[in-house]
This record gives structure tokens, C-alpha cells and sequence, in this order.
């Protein structure tokens, strides 16, 4: 038997626990310190227990009762398995899941205050009081984020379940909702797939923005141009015109979008400007350009990856503005429930991180990107190439590949991936082949840019990159080349 001292002592440390967690609950605030497993483990078992199929005395007699066949499945999503959201509204509480509707507003409230920190859905659904619970969360955790990361103007942030490219989808059909005329979205041309299609799964119209070749030597740039944007809507009323599609985060040679060369484009036309910022949020210059422009109100709307910035699992993304009432209407748009799993997954997260252990893994990737730059450099000298990150783009760098052919470029790409292992890594190669999305059609895909080049290399210094993986990269590259420069002399080329 305890004593009556040991017990206490028992009961304190479940005191302590409990309190931390409902202090939470309470404030829906990024902790100081870190949580340890445990902790974040009653956690989500303290707000599953609020979903009305982890009652011990509940009954369901519906068609949707968070019933899971296998146990594992049940065990992954810590019983929370209703869902968020309701039935035309992401945003409201899940009366079956309160705990993860919790989860979800923490979340959101998360993800400001990691945004505002590193630029220095309200109703409830009964049958998921937990579930409801955790989505609240992962709500005022998104806005907190965001908030840490330097972007202090916003002031409501939502987290979805859906990837970058179908959260910019719902945000136009939003921006649609407030300006029903307008069909045409003025998009600066990146070769990013899924930003494109997301206007035309919209029903909208593109009008295509080619982008400005900035060239010195064998580098370039590609720049957003004001001549360029006027020159896309020449034929077109401003009643017709949406919004115009920026994009911050890309990779070299591309450079980020002047975000106020947009605003004022905006302004003139009397648009929306909508923001794709998928992985933006880890360079402290494109926080800062788009903290510049919530602060005057000229952003409207930008979108971000959870997995990117916040080293989640693929499926989340936050939606966040200066405009409450816009966050709000996107939320009301989404139609039916939706998974709980990318705010289980950003609260844990943030939690795991905490402020502090945010801005850490931020510090620790603008080192890494001047490790990989400086390495990079090295590198290119030697095989006689050149390196450069272009301006304002902290995160994707360039190498010329000037010395190898086209054919040579398809090789090097493909045994990059295949034989040494490296993902993530592109290699671009010039060509005039058209390539057709969605009946649009693009000349030299995936340069971002119809500019003939003489082919180069990109790599990214993306969050939780690590100075191992950055000289395994180089010893990797670099044995590659060799090889490459042997077999041109043997074949005297």
C-alpha cells in the first residue's frame, strides 16, 4: 500500500499534468517550454475522450458514428475519428467531436503565431465535442505561428486539410464570391503544376504573366515586371478581372514576386491580390515583404504549406489574412467534414517545438543555406560552373550547367535520383517542346521562363535540412561530375 505521502505525490504529478493541459485549452497559446511524449500523448487522449464514439455509455444510431474496423487505424488517430468541420462550414464545431474541433482551433491559432513570430472556424459540431476541441486548437495555434514569425498583421489564420494548391482554389472561389463578375486571375508564370491547375479548378481563366530575364554572364534572374502585368489585361475590363496570383517561395533561377509591384497593380485594377507563400515562411525576407503588405492592407489572402515550414506529414495547409471576415467566408465555403489529422499533427508539432524550438530550426536553416551556398560555389568553381542564389530567394540555389550537353543534363538528373539517392534536387534543361496543361500551352516547362538557357541545377536549403546531408550532397554531386568530365575526355569531347 502508498502511504499517504506517496500517494499525494502521485496525485500532484497528475495535477501537474492535467493543469498544463487545460492551461492550453484555456489560452490555445504556444507553450514555452516543450511537451515530452507523455504529456502530448494525455493530451490527445484527454480531448478524444470529449468525441462522442470514445463515450463509454454513447450510442450510435447514425450513418456516420466514428466507427473504425481496425484497431491500429483507431490507435493512429488516438480515437479521434469523426472529423472537423460540418456540412458546408470547416470551420464550425463537430458536435460529435468536440475534442477535435478543440484541436483544430489550437491549430489555426498555432499557425498566426508561428507566422507572426518569424517576421519580428468558430461554430462547434456536438457529436465531436473532442475532435471540435482539437480543431480550435490547431486554429489559434496557426494564427500564433504566424504571428511568431514576423507576420504580426494577421489576424486570423485557418488550417485545412488539403495540400497548397486546393487551399488556393478555395480561396478564389471565395475572392469569386465577393466579386461574382470577375473569371480572370493574373498569374506570374511559375512551373509549379498544382498552382496553376488550382485557377483552372476554380473555373477561372489564367492570363499568363511572362516573367522579366534579368541576365549576367551565364546567371539569370526571372523577375515579376509591371510592364508585363499591364500588358496581360490590355483586352480586359477590370470588371473582369479576380485577382492577381503572386507566388513568394521558388526555385532559382525564379525570383520571389514583388509582392508591392502586385498591390499596386491590384489597387489600379481594383482585384484581390492572393499570395501562394508554400514554403515562405522560413525566409525571414519574404516574411518581411509580406508583413510590409498585410500591414497595408495590400495582401488579401496567403496560402502555406503545413509540411514545409512546420516538418509535418503531407496534407495540411493555412490560410491567413489581415481580413478576419475573408478567413471566415473561405471556411463557410468548404463543403462537408473534413479529416482532423493535420491539426492532430500541427498541434503535436508545436508542441513538440514550442516558441523557442521554432525560431530555433529557423536560425539553424538560414545557416544551412549559407553552408550549402558556400559549398556550392566551391563546387561549381571546380568543374568550371558558376552558383548564385537570386535576389530575395533565400532557399533555392542555382548551378550552371554550361559545360555538360542536353543529353548529358538528362543523365546527370536521372542517375542523381536513380544510382545516388537525391531527391528533391532538379535539373533543367533548355528546350523549345511545348507542353500542354489543361489546354494551355508552355514553351520550356518547368524553367518557368520561354528564355532558351544553357541548362542548370537547383537545390534547396529547406527547413530540417542538415549539415550532414549537405556534405553527403556535395561528395555526391561532386563524384558525379568527375565521372562525368572522365568520359567527355576519353570520348574527346
Amino acid at each position: 500500500m502508498l502511504s499517504k505521502e506517496q500517494l499525494s505525490t502521485v496525485r500532484n504529478a497528475s495535477k501537474r499534468s492535467l493543469n498544463v493541459i487545460d492551461e492550453l485549452l484555456m489560452k490555445e497559446k504556444i507553450p514555452v517550454n516543450g511537451w515530452s511524449d507523455g504529456l502530448l500523448t494525455q493530451f490527445m487522449e484527454a480531448l478524444s475522450s470529449a468525441d462522442s464514439n470514445n463515450r463509454e455509455d454513447g450510442i450510435g444510431a447514425g450513418e456516420r458514428e466514428g466507427r473504425v474496423a481496425s484497431d491500429l487505424v483507431r490507435r493512429l488517430h488516438f480515437g479521434m475519428t469523426h472529423g472537423i468541420g460540418r456540412s458546408g462550414n470547416i470551420a464550425e464545431c463537430q458536435p460529435k467531436a468536440l475534442g477535435s474541433s478543440a484541436l483544430n482551433s489550437i491549430a489555426n491559432n498555432f499557425a498566426l503565431e508561428a507566422l507572426q513570430l518569424l517576421g519580428n472556424i468558430a461554430e462547434c459540431q456536438p457529436k465531436a465535442l473532442g475532435s471540435s476541441v482539437l480543431n480550435s486548437i490547431a486554429n489559434n495555434f496557426a494564427l500564433e505561428a504566424l504571428q511568431l514569425l514576423g507576420l504580426n498583421h494577421c489576424k486570423k489564420a485557418i488550417l485545412l486539410p488539403v495540400c497548397t494548391g486546393m487551399a488556393l482554389t478555395l480561396s478564389l472561389l471565395t475572392l469569386k464570391q465577393m466579386k461574382p463578375t470577375a473569371t480572370r486571375v493574373v498569374w506570374h508564370r511559375i512551373d509549379q503544376k498544382s498552382c496553376f491547375k488550382s485557377i483552372i479548378a476554380a473555373g477561372l481563366v489564367p492570363m499568363i504573366v511572362q516573367p522579366k530575364v534579368v541576365q549576367e554572364n551565364d546567371r539569370f534572374e526571372l523577375i515579376l515586371d509591371e510592364e508585363h502585368l499591364e500588358d496581360s489585361v490590355k483586352f480586359c475590363s477590370d470588371e473582369d478581372i479576380l485577382c492577381v496570383l503572386t507566388t513568394t517561395s521558388c526555385f532559382a533561377p525564379r525570383c520571389p514576386d514583388n509582392l508591392e509591384s502586385a498591390s499596386k497593380f491590384a489597387a489600379k485594377h481594383g482585384c484581390f491580390h492572393l499570395v501562394n507563400n508554400a514554403y515562405g515562411l522560413q525566409s525571414a525576407f519574404i516574411a518581411a515583404e509580406l508583413e510590409r503588405c498585410l500591414k497595408s492592407g495590400k495582401v488579401d489572402l496567403f496560402v502555406q504549406s503545413t509540411d514545409k515550414n512546420f516538418l509535418t506529414p503531407v496534407g495540411g495547409s493555412i490560410v491567413a489574412s489581415s481580413n478576419k471576415e475573408l478567413v471566415k467566408s473561405l471556411g463557410k465555403l468548404y463543403p462537408g467534414r473534413a479529416s482532423a489529422v493535420p491539426s492532430r499533427d500541427f498541434v503535436l508539432t508545436m508542441l513538440h517545438f514550442v516558441k523557442n524550438g521554432l525560431l530555433k530550426i529557423m536560425e539553424e536553416r538560414k545557416a544551412v543555406n549559407e553552408c550549402l551556398l558556400r559549398k556550392m560555389m566551391i563546387l561549381a568553381k571546380e568543374f568550371g560552373e558558376n552558383t548564385w542564389q537570386s535576389t530575395g530567394n533565400e532557399i533555392s540555389i542555382a548551378m550552371s550547367l554550361k559545360n555538360l550537353s542536353s543529353a548529358e543534363q538528362k543523365h546527370f538528373g536521372g542517375i542523381l535520383y536513380s544510382k545516388y539517392k537525391v531527391t528533391g534536387a532538379r535539373v533543367v534543361s533548355s528546350t523549345t517542346d511545348v507542353s500542354t496543361i489543361a489546354g494551355y500551352e508552355f514553351i520550356n516547362f518547368g524553367s518557368h521562363t520561354n528564355f532558351q538557357h544553357d541548362g542548370y541545377l537547383t537545390v534547396a536549403s529547406g527547413v530540417g535540412m542538415t549539415f550532414d546531408e549537405i556534405d553527403k550532397l556535395i561528395d555526391r554531386l561532386s563524384e558525379i561530375l568527375t565521372e562525368m568530365r572522365n568520359i567527355s575526355k576519353k570520348s574527346g569531347v
